[in-house]
């Protein structure tokens, strides 16, 4: 029912977002970005060097494929929240409708 259909959904949503990030966001942020620089503190305990290269930031600044890559992925992060917080109004409905009915059937709900 509705309840299966939501569950696949939320699957499908995350496996999305998982292709997206890595088939669309994260080629962009290496083509532009240092890694190594951008996320320091995660290879400080390993024994990673630093890139020989520095980031310019500023070339982020009316970048087409980082802005396009970015505000993708946030339309996509922002449709697929406003998708499960629908679902999961129905889901507490369905559970109003539940609770109430047990208790109209004098069951202790608590």
């Amino acid at each position: 029912g509705t309840y299966d259909r939501e569950i696949r959904n939320n699957q499908d949503y995350d496996e999305w977002l998982e292709d997206l990030w890595v088939h669309s966001i994260t080629p962009v942020i290496y083509r532009y970005a240092n890694v190594s620089e951008i996320s320091r503190e995660k290879f400080e305990h390993r024994d990673v060097p630093g890139s020989p290269f520095e980031m310019d930031v500023r070339s982020f600044y009316g970048n087409r494929d980082i802005w396009t890559a970015l505000s993708v992925k946030l339309d996509a992060e922002e449709g697929i929240s406003e998708a499960r917080g629908r679902a999961l109004g129905s889901f507490n409905e369905a559970l109003t409708l539940v609770q109430q009915e047990l208790i109209s059937r004098g069951i202790p709900v608590g």
